[in-house]
């Protein structure tokens, strides 16, 4: 009797296994990637995590725009983390749960944060640059002799 690999029995899985979910969802923090599952839980290797799924029967998700990446839920990836006792910091908005609308909030005052960051960088460097010019444009004035 031939054994099937894990690898084999993870591609014998229903189509209708994979439950397609929507963007709010992701937004809201829903489910994470799990790519980045595996580094909430310490950087482990992404076999180790699609191990712990298939021993522990965890659902997967297909990304709404990319079926190609799948998701986990955010509290599977909480719970994953303390089976395996490692300490996991979910990101703000998988615990407060945002709706899509104070998610795009929070992302536009992250922005508007760092278009601030940048203003003040932008101001410094005029800055230093009227100050350099003005040295400039005195030891230029000391160097011409005055013309009278």
């Amino acid at each position: 009797m031939k054994r099937t690999t894990q690898t084999e029995k993870r591609h014998q899985k229903t189509p209708s296994a994979r439950v397609r979910i929507t963007p709010q969802s992701l937004l809201r923090g829903e489910y994470i990637p799990l790519g980045k599952a595996c580094e909430l839980l310490g950087g482990i290797d992404t076999r180790t995590l699609r191990g712990w799924i298939d021993e522990l029967r965890i659902k997967t998700f297909a990304h709404p725009t990319d079926g190609r990446i799948s998701l986990l839920r955010s509290t599977d990836v909480a719970k994953l983390a303390k089976i395996s006792d490692r300490p996991v910091m979910l990101p703000a908005t998988t615990r407060t749960r945002l709706t899509p609308r104070a998610a795009l909030e929070r992302q536009l005052a992250d922005l508007q944060l760092e278009h601030e960051r940048t203003i003040a960088d932008y101001e410094r460097q005029l800055a230093d640059l009227r100050e350099q010019h003005e040295r400039e444009l005195e030891a230029l004035r000391r160097r011409i002799p005055a013309q009278e």
